[in-house]
């Protein structure tokens, strides 16, 4: 058959093959793929043991592997009886941490809970001041947190705190502080508005509120020019100084506590530090000190206009006095001596606390020195925040021209531990 007229020239010829490559042999990998966080930035093998690695487990180290920073993992034992829906929007009271509505989901890259649990109990150990603190804490709170989810929250907020103040270019710990912390608090206010306090919850409702404050006060700032006294309004000052001003929900209830203090487990903190409960949470004690005597506290009182009857209800230093004053009188504190002066927050009246705001000198003074002496107990979640802000109030105090406050602050200065250095500043 004879071939169509100009096929031929239009038909294409078959593409020649390319030849075959021969494919590599990849070099083996000497280094774990999956290897925890810790390993690969030191740039060594992993052996790749869960929960904890061998080599972290020696150096004593936290170890977090990449499948760590995805959701909460809720299929633990623990955390499955206890994780409830979490809230959104609306349902989230304040936010410590509002930069952190930016990233979006509040699952993505956040630390997971069970490396949480994991750190808990060390974090705990050199959180909680006393040793009565940490029985109180290891015997009755953590193994009632379980079947307590406001609880449950509030332990995890303090353990992913501590691990953003070891960690701090970790954003994962910084995510799961916020999510747990507003979690613990939107739990807590529910339990305080449809559920009576009385001696069955109240152990509890205390513990969590403890814990929140802890992590409210924490603070890694260095910069005093930042602090809440800088700020131009009243308003924006109070906003700033929401770690201070939370503290007065732990003072109402330590009113219900006291009620209930037979009952309660936090009798054992009184019975350990030889308290009596009349005056572990009375406000009434007088203030022992002659007024006329040229020592600090006499000064203190001079200032304050202290008289033998003044009483805290007419004048607002009463009780800022009659905390820090005994305080002052020691050549060194202990811990139990920390927790007595961290009773200043929840026990000042609302008319200091007004005063503070408004940046009354007088009051500002007696903060300063609170700041001051809560800094010698040496606790992480303590002291960035006490130095800051007292650094903070030193320079707007720099100022003064009132005497009587400038001689206070050169005795004070002059009375301070050898081991005790002044704050100094631009």
């Amino acid at each position: 058959m004879a071939a169509t007229p100009g096929v031929g020239r239009f038909r294409l010829r078959s593409s020649p093959k390319k030849p075959t490559q021969t494919k590599s042999s990849r070099k083996s990998h000497s280094k774990s793929r999956n290897g925890c966080q810790e390993c690969k930035r030191s740039r060594v093998k992993c052996d790749e043991k869960r929960p904890i690695c061998g080599r972290c487990s020696e150096r004593r180290s936290s170890c977090m592997y990449v499948k760590d920073f995805g959701r909460p993992d809720m299929r633990c034992a623990d955390m499955s009886i206890v994780a409830p829906p979490y809230a959104t929007g609306d349902g989230l009271v304040e936010c410590n941490y509002p930069e952190m509505e930016q990233y979006g989901s509040r699952y993505q890259f956040m630390t997971k809970s069970t490396h949480l649990l994991q750190h808990l109990h060390s974090c705990l150990d050199v959180s909680l001041g006393s040793s009565v603190g940490r029985e109180i804490f290891g015997q009755f709170v953590l193994p009632q947190c379980v079947s307590t989810p406001y609880l449950m929250h509030a332990l995890l907020a303090l353990s992913a705190r501590h691990l953003q103040h070891c960690q701090s270019s970790h954003m994962s710990h910084r995510k799961a502080c916020w999510l747990h912390t507003q979690t613990a608090a939107r739990l807590l206010r529910e339990q305080l508005v449809h559920h009576q306090v009385g001696a069955h919850n109240i152990d509890w409702i205390y513990a969590s509120s403890l814990l929140i404050n802890m992590v409210s006060f924490a603070s890694d700032e260095t910069t005093p020019y930042k602090s809440w006294l800088f700020r131009p309004s009243t308003t924006m000052a109070e906003d700033s100084l929401s770690w201070f001003t939370v503290q007065m929900g732990l003072g109402y209830l330590k009113r219900i506590l006291h009620q209930n203090i037979e009952r309660s487990l936090w009798r054992v903190k009184g019975n350990a530090q030889g308290t009596s409960t009349s005056t572990l949470f009375s406000r009434n004690n007088p203030i022992a000190i002659n007024s006329e005597s040229p020592t600090l506290p006499g000064l203190l009182c001079d200032l304050c206009n202290i008289t033998p009857g003044t009483w805290y209800q007419s004048n607002p230093y009463y009780i800022p006095l009659r905390i820090i004053i005994p305080m002052l009188q020691k050549e060194s504190l202990d811990n139990n001596d920390i927790n007595n002066i961290l009773r200043f927050g929840p026990r000042v009246t609302t008319a200091y606390r007004s005063l503070l705001y408004t940046k009354d000198e007088r009051a500002l003074l007696l903060f300063m020195l609170w700041l001051d002496l809560l800094d010698r107990g040496d606790v992480w979640w303590i002291g960035g925040r006490a130095r800051n802000e007292r650094l903070a109030i030193l320079i707007a105090l720099s100022g003064n021209t009132d005497g009587r406050i400038l001689d206070i602050l050169a005795l004070y200065r002059a009375n301070l531990p050898p081991n005790w250095s002044w704050p100094y500043y631009a």
